[in-house]
């Protein structure tokens, strides 16, 4: 039995069972590392109080963009050019590692210069050396992942990823507990990231083991023509979903960083699960469009985005409904404020969950100029937005900055691809609507009555699962496309 799954789940034995390995490597492996992430980030935030907490988030969300400058897209463009061309992996993967280290070192020397200009906020200003050291270990263990992926391992990246967030909440709470400061939390930030690399590296050794003898400057020009436009994707989206956090230091204070910090954290992990489940789809999508197998892809679309709105919407009406014990649950009264926020930005999952699906089937379809052009405009949005509406409401204003830009992709991503392929949800979805209607009555009525939350939300979603059942169904289209794969016939 023990050999079955190991078998399963640590070799790559046919197409069906290595797309099922790692998607459940994956979507696992991240998973249980944003959880334990998050557990230091209540707890950091709770220890260090709205003020200290934004100085530190408004610095990590420095490294989160600086990082996505940094990589320039070069890990993806390795995972692809690695199983299309694998006669040269070797000389790609030096070269492109060669390139992602400058580039890292590049944007940390602009962090380390630019400190005195970047904020006013002086408490970030020491936090910006630690923060340049963690842009380049992160970076440069992402690039690991993107190695590991070429090798269609992902059991290994999930390691790496939950040892790497363990190993960060471990230092996390004995830094706080020995020095509560955003300094002691951001060191040992720094010391899981390098950490985490080292791993990365020892477990892809075969691959590294000669990458000082491979690096072919002929590669060079061609791995950057090529890399750009997945960077500026990546900035693009990098200035949506950070821009908040940065303009508030630049227009408010560290306070009111540290509010909308805590209203974002959560919402944003929770981004993350329909990211994932997008990343599993995307290479069924491409080879059923590969394949001209358009109804299937079809189906396969209009399945995920009523299975992904079936799970966003409970989710955003629960925490809406519940949003002021949620709050004291997990962070406290002293970030009561944040209350407003984290009911706004819980109005996005509606959008965001099904739209990351849609752009994936607009990069199946090798539209991503047309994407790249919605995220431009999304981008400069969002910017003008945050001028508009921090000012006279700060963090609110930024929650509201956010809602809005989503709102404008969604819309303008879900026109794009019903250009590309006619498709209709409208008869999936409704069976989760009316489940959800049937959430928010019992919501208020527990609430009314006075149930405990928990008591409340745990027979509100006892609702809406009786009400769903069976509202969506992924395995059918897939299981037809795993035929397909496998004898060529239907």
């Amino acid at each position: 039995m023990f050999k079955k799954i190991k078998s399963v789940l640590l070799e790559n034995r046919s197409v069906r069972q290595t797309v099922a390995k790692n998607t459940f490597w994956l979507i696992g492996g991240e998973a249980a590392g944003q959880a334990l992430r998050f557990l230091i980030v209540v707890y950091a935030a709770r220890i260090l109080g709205a003020e200290a907490w934004g100085a530190f988030s408004y610095a990590i969300a420095l490294a989160i963009i600086f990082n996505i400058v940094g990589d320039l897209g070069i890990g993806v463009l390795f995972t692809r050019e690695a199983i299309k061309k694998p006669e040269i992996k070797d000389q790609y993967l030096s070269t492109a590692f060669f390139i992602k280290a400058a580039f890292l070192v590049f944007a940390a020397l602009i962090i380390i210069l630019t400190s005195p200009f970047v904020t006013k906020i002086e408490a970030v200003r020491p936090l910006l050396p630690l923060v340049a050291l963690l842009l380049v270990f992160d970076g440069l263990r992402e690039f690991g992942y993107a190695v590991n992926r070429a090798r269609e391992e992902m059991q290994w990246e999930a390691t790496v990823k939950i040892f790497t967030h363990a190993l960060a909440v471990i230092l996390g709470f004995a830094v706080l507990f020995v020095s509560p400061t955003p300094s002691a939390l951001a060191s040992s930030y720094v010391v899981a990231s390098l950490a985490g690399f080292l791993l990365m590296v020892w477990l892809l050794r075969k691959d590294f083991k000669e990458i000082f003898k491979n690096f072919s400057k002929i590669l060079v020009k061609p791995i950057i023509q090529a890399a750009w436009p997945l960077a500026l994707l990546g900035i693009l989206g990098g200035i949506i979903l950070q821009s908040g956090v940065l303009m508030l230091g630049w227009l408010k204070a560290a306070g009111e960083v540290g509010i909308f910090s805590a209203a974002q954290r959560p919402v944003q992990l929770l981004y993350i699960f329909p990211l994932l489940i997008a990343v599993a789809l995307f290479p069924t999508f491409t080879r059923l469009i590969r394949r001209g197998r358009m109804e299937f892809a079809r189906e396969l679309l209009e399945e995920a985005i009523a299975y992904l709105s079936a799970v966003a919407l409970p989710i955003c009406i629960a925490g809406v409904i519940l949003a002021d014990d949620l709050v004291l649950f997990f962070f406290g009264r002293e970030y009561l404020a944040t209350i407003p926020s984290f009911q706004i930005l819980l109005l996005t999952l509606p959008l965001v969950f099904p739209a990351a699906v849609i752009a994936d089937a607009v990069l199946a379809y090798d539209r991503q100029k047309v994407f790249m052009k919605l995220l431009a405009f999304a981008a400069l949005l969002n910017i003008i937005l945050n001028l508009l509406l921090i000012p006279p409401l700060g963090e609110i204003g930024a929650a509201l900055s956010v809602l809005i830009t989503f709102l404008f992709i969604y819309l303008f991503a879900w026109r794009g691809i019903k250009k590309i392929i006619s498709f209709s949800v409208l008869a999936k979805l409704k069976r989760p609507v009316f489940a959800s209607v049937l959430m928010t009555l019992g919501l208020l009525l527990g609430q009314a009555v006075g149930f405990h939350p928990s008591v409340n939300l745990g027979l509100s979603v006892a609702v809406y699962l009786a009400a769903l059942v069976p509202a969506v169904d992924l395995w059918p289209p897939i299981k037809r496309w795993l035929k397909i794969n496998e004898d060529g016939t239907r």
